[in-house]
């Protein structure tokens, strides 16, 4: 077995409201396929994903939390170490974006220093043009209002910005490190 020497390791969280696409993004970019009927996580879960990015070995530990009120009692423990996270709503139901800067602020609250969070919109393949237009504009607004990086809007069944999002937030943290 050929080791795997690490120059970087580093726990990203992906949270937000239950059902907005969490673990379907995960599965996405693990495992490049769309699974339809994806199980809602209980509790949380984690995966380790190996990659090599601007000549360096990282190991990324991205951690899925449920989006359900009754494991938020395990938020503070599930943030410690966090090196980035990535905030999703689901685009098709506007309302879960509008709880983003509660989970904005838990995740501030819970990690030491500022970490880069990611504002991801899922779900872009349910939007037409006109839908999508209001919700990329509520959601440029909230990412500037509450301190957010970006604002990437996403599509696990299609792949959209999926691995480009991780990336992203591998290249920032690469950047902040040398």
């Amino acid at each position: 077995m050929k080791r795997f020497d690490t120059d970087f390791i580093w726990k990203l969280l992906i949270i937000g409201e239950g059902g907005s696409g969490k673990s379907c993004i995960l599965h996405r970019y693990i495992h490049n396929e769309w699974v339809e009927d994806m199980k809602m996580t209980i509790g949380c879960q984690f995966h380790t994903q190996l990659l090599e990015r601007q000549n360096f070995k990282i190991n990324l530990v991205l951690w899925d939390f449920s989006g359900q009120d009754r494991f938020k009692f395990m938020f503070d423990d599930y943030c410690r170490g966090a090196s980035g996270a990535f905030l999703m709503f689901d685009m098709s139901r506007l309302q879960t974006l509008y709880e983003s800067p509660k989970w904005i602020q838990m995740i501030k609250k819970n990690t030491k220093g500022e970490i880069p969070i990611v504002l991801l919109g899922g779900k872009l393949d349910l939007l037409d043009q006109q839908k999508l237009a209001e919700v990329n504009a509520a959601a440029e607004q909230i990412t500037k209002e509450n301190g957010c990086i970006a604002y990437v809007p996403t599509s696990s069944k299609t792949g959209f910005n999926v691995n480009e999002c991780i990336m992203y937030m591998v290249d920032l943290l690469i950047a902040q490190n040398n």
